[in-house]
C-alpha cells in the first residue's frame, strides 16, 4: 500500500522547514495553545523531533539537494513530505532574507491550494541520474583537457584546431620532438605539463568508458527504458534520462505537462488578452534537455537531408518538413524535443506501449518514393519564394 495515499486521509499540523547542512529553521503552529513556533534546530534535534513526535506532520520544505533525503524520512517516521519549488517562498517572503523569515514563507506556501509540488524521489532514482550527471561532468573535463592543452599549443605560436584529443595530442608530441632536436632550454619543462595532461586524459577515458559500460547495462535492464529506445533518435542516454525524470508516467496529467516539466515549452507573459511568447525556460533536467536538442538536432538534419538527397533512405516528416520550410533551425529543433517528450510519456503511459510511426507525425513516412520527394522539395521552393515576397513587400 502507498503510504501517501494512506498519510493524505488523516489530518496533520504543517510544518515549514529550511533545510541547511546543520541548522535547520522549523516553522509550525503549535495546536495546543495556538501560536507560531519558528525554532533553529541542529540536525540530531530535528530528526528526533520527526522521530519522537506523536502527531503527524506535513513537512514542507524547498527543492534543494537534501530534500529528498529528508522526504524519505519523513515517510518512514509516518508524516507526509511535501517539496516546493524556490521561487514560491521567494515571492512568498515580504521580510529580509533570512532563515526565520524562509521557514515562515514555507509554512504559509503549505496552505496554498493546487500548489505546485516535486515528488520525492527514492534512492535507486537517484543512483541512475547521478550516473548520467557524472558522465556529463567527465565529459566537460575531457574537454576542458583538449581545450587546455591546445591553449598551451597556441603560446607558442602553434595552432590546433581539432576537437579530437589524438589529433592535438599528436601536434603536441611533434612540437616537442622539435623543441628536443632544436635544444630548447624549456622543452623539458614544457614536456612535463603535457605528460600531466595526457594522463589526465587517460583517466578521463578510462573513466567515461566504464560509465558508458554501467549506462548501457542499467538501461538493458530496464523494460520503460528498452521501450522509450524505439523512439527515432533515442538511445539508452536519454532513454534513460527520460525514464529517471519522469519517474512515474501517473504524476502527470498528460505529456503536455511532462514537456513542460521538462523545460521544453517556452515562458510567456500577456496581458489584456494579448499574450507573448519569450524563449525556452531553463528549468529542467540539463542532462536530459542536452540529450534531446542533439537527438532532434540529428533528426531534423536527416529530414532536411532527405529532402535535398537524390535518394529516399533517409527519414522522412511532412511535420518535420514543414517546420524546416516555415521555422528557424533553432526553434524547429526545439518543437521536435518537446514532440519527443509528449511521445515518451504516451509510450511510458500505455502498458507495453511502444513507438508507433503511424499515431504521430514525428517520423510519418519512411522511405518516400520519388514523386513524393520532388512533391515535397516544389513544397519547399514555394514556400521559400512566398517568404521572400513577402520580406520584399515589407521593405518596400
Amino acid at each position: 500500500m502507498d503510504i501517501t495515499n494512506v498519510l493524505e486521509n488523516q489530518s496533520f499540523v504543517h510544518v515549514g522547514v529550511d533545510l541547511a547542512k546543520n541548522v535547520f529553521q522549523v516553522a509550525y503552529m503549535e495546536p495546543r495553545t495556538n501560536t507560531l513556533v519558528n525554532q533553529q534546530m541542529n540536525r540530531t534535534k530535528f530528526e528526533k523531533f520527526l522521530k519522537d513526535s506523536k502527531i503527524k506532520f506535513k513537512v514542507v520544505m524547498e527543492a534543494c539537494s537534501t530534500c529528498h533525503y529528508w522526504g524519505r524520512e519523513c515517510r518512514k517516521y509516518g508524516h507526509l513530505p511535501m517539496i516546493i519549488p524556490a521561487e514560491i517562498t521567494n515571492s512568498i517572503n515580504i521580510g529580509s532574507k533570512d532563515d526565520k523569515n524562509d521557514a515562515h514563507a514555507i509554512w504559509q506556501a503549505s496552505f496554498l491550494p493546487a500548489i505546485k509540488t516535486i515528488n520525492v524521489r527514492s534512492e535507486e532514482n537517484q543512483a541512475e541520474g547521478y550516473l548520467l550527471k557524472t558522465r556529463d561532468f567527465v565529459l566537460k573535463i575531457d574537454t576542458e583537457t583538449n581545450n587546455n592543452l591546445k591553449a598551451l599549443l597556441s603560446e607558442y605560436g602553434c595552432v590546433c584546431n581539432t576537437t579530437d584529443y589524438e589529433k592535438t595530442k599528436a601536434v603536441a608530441q611533434a612540437f616537442l620532438d622539435k623543441s628536443f632536436q632544436e635544444n630548447k632550454p624549456w622543452a623539458s619543462t614544457l614536456k612535463a605539463s603535457v605528460d600531466a595532461l595526457n594522463k589526465v586524459r587517460e583517466a578521463i577515458h578510462e573513466s567515461e568508458k566504464k560509465l558508458h559500460e554501467k549506462i548501457e547495462e542499467t538501461a538493458k535492464n530496464n523494460d520503460l527504458v528498452q521501450r522509450l529506445m524505439t523512439i527515432p533518435y533515442v538511445g539508452p542516454i536519454t532513454s534513460l534520462a527520460f525514464a529517471n525524470v519522469m519517474a512515474d508516467p501517473a504524476l502527470f496529467k498528460n505529456g503536455r505537462q511532462f514537456a513542460d516539466y521538462c523545460g521544453e515549452t517556452p515562458y510567456h507573459t500577456g496581458s489584456g488578452g494579448k499574450v507573448t511568447i519569450l524563449g525556452i525556460a531553463r528549468k529542467g533536467n540539463p542532462v536530459l534537455k542536452r540529450s534531446l536538442y542533439e537527438g532532434a538536432s540529428g533528426l531534423y538534419n536527416r529530414v532536411k537531408t532527405g529532402i535535398e538527397s537524390k535518394t529516399c533512405h533517409y527519414y522522412q516528416s511532412d511535420w518535420i518538413l514543414n517546420l524546416v520550410c516555415r521555422k528557424p533551425r533553432k526553434v524547429a529543433i526545439c518543437a521536435i524535443a518537446n514532440k519527443m517528450c509528449r511521445i515518451a510519456w504516451a509510450v511510458a503511459a500505455t502498458e507495453n506501449g511502444r513507438y508507433d510511426r503511424t499515431k504521430t507525425s514525428l517520423v510519418s513516412v519512411l522511405m518516400k518514393s520519388p514523386e513524393q520527394i520532388e512533391q515535397q522539395k516544389a513544397a519547399k521552393a514555394q514556400a521559400k519564394a512566398q517568404a521572400a515576397a513577402k520580406a520584399s513587400a515589407k521593405a518596400a
